[in-house]
This record gives structure tokens, C-alpha cells and sequence, in this order.
């Protein structure tokens, strides 16, 4: 387990622990149901999210990606050398917006390193609020 893991994991059997303790306090039987199904909802959305950011693009679709860049490089050589002149612009713009395209996607496939980053600030502030809350009677 990665030390992430490993505090996200311990965070959670103290929030579980923490919970089942305040669900047997005497008057608190008609919050059960909704206080545990809340609760897991919560650990079941830091799985999805958990999920989602180990989601990497698959290398088929990489070197799919790579091929389709290869054949239109290619077909547009073909094809300005069958015209007999260069487009320059047209051909630059072309390479130029492949590039990009997939410069994007691999960018969207690591979303925690690079240009683009999934912000933690939500998750910080959740952390924050229940690490800053009284503890219960």
C-alpha cells in the first residue's frame, strides 16, 4: 500500500470507529441507517476518485493515436508531393494540431504530474473540516 493509501485507509477505520461510537449513544437509533449510508457513500466516492486517477489511457489507443498521426503525415506528403508544391502552411498546421492533440491527451492521462492537474482543494478542505470538528460528547 502506498503511504496515501495506507493514511486514507487509517483515516477511514478512525471515521468508522468514530461513527459506530457515536451510533450507540442512547437516542441515536433513528440515525443509524442514514448516518452509515452516508458514511459509506462517502468511502465509495474516494474509491471512484481513487479509480479514476490510476485510470490510464490504454497503450492500444497510444499507439492507435501514433499510427493515425503516422498515416496523415504521411497521406498529406502523398498527396502536396502528387500537387507538385508545398502548402507550408497547410502542412505545418496539420502537424502542428496533431501534435497538440495528443501532446493533450497524455497530459489528461496523468493528472497528477504535467500542465494539467486535478485540484485536491475540495478534498482538502473536507479533510480540514473533519480534523478541525470537536470531538463528540
Amino acid at each position: 500500500m502506498t503511504p496515501p493509501d495506507a493514511r486514507a485507509a487509517a483515516l477511514q477505520q478512525a471515521i468508522w470507529q468514530e461513527t459506530i461510537a457515536g451510533l450507540r449513544a442512547p437516542g441515536t437509533a433513528t440515525l443509524t441507517t442514514p448516518v452509515v449510508q452516508a458514511t459509506g457513500a462517502m468511502f465509495d466516492f474516494t474509491t471512484t476518485r481513487r479509480a479514476a486517477l490510476d485510470a490510464v489511457v490504454p497503450p492500444p489507443v497510444v499507439w492507435t493515436l501514433v499510427v493515425v498521426a503516422i498515416f496523415a503525415a504521411a497521406s498529406t506528403g502523398y498527396g502536396l508531393a502528387a500537387a507538385g508544391h508545398r502548402h507550408r502552411l497547410a502542412s505545418s498546421g496539420l502537424f502542428i494540431s496533431v501534435a497538440l492533440i495528443m501532446t493533450l491527451i497524455f497530459e489528461l492521462d496523468e493528472p497528477r504530474t504535467g500542465l494539467i492537474r486535478v485540484p485536491q482543494a475540495p478534498m482538502e478542505r473536507v479533510a480540514s473540516a473533519i480534523l478541525s470538528a470537536p470531538p463528540p460528547n
